[in-house]
């Protein structure tokens, strides 16, 4: 590092650490601001307007109602658009065996049981 890059770097540490020294008693005095006024605030802009819904209950109630509307509308507009996809004729056309593994086996049927039935040397394993 050369000497020039030495000093920028030193001075953009001193301009730092000295915004933050100023800056301080700015962010305390705008945080003590913020506690005071936040009540009044609250009482004056948010509770009447909870009032008039029904409570705070009511409106996490319809929030939630709303909430689930939107998901059952984005759920079917899924699923009928996935019926629409020409992936979806060929996967509705594909046969499944049981299970959906290859070899046809059946639910629950093991590699061991089919080698067993298929007389393989292997059964024994």
């Amino acid at each position: 590092m050369t000497s020039s890059e030495h000093s920028v770097g030193r001075t953009h540490t001193v301009t730092r650490s000295l915004a933050k020294k100023a800056l301080a008693p700015v962010a305390a005095s705008a945080a003590a601001y913020a506690a005071k006024k936040l009540p009044q605030l609250y009482e004056e802009k948010i509770a009447p307007k909870l009032r008039e819904r029904g409570g705070a209950r009511a409106v996490v109630e319809d929030a939630t109602q709303r909430v689930g509307t939107q998901v059952q509308h984005a759920k079917e507009t899924v699923s009928s658009k996935a019926a629409e996809s020409p992936i979806a004729s060929v996967v509705a056309a594909k046969p499944t065996g049981g299970n959906g593994a290859s070899g046809g086996a059946s639910a629950g049927t093991t590699c061991s049981a089919r080698r067993a039935r298929a007389g393989s040397p292997m059964s024994s394993i």
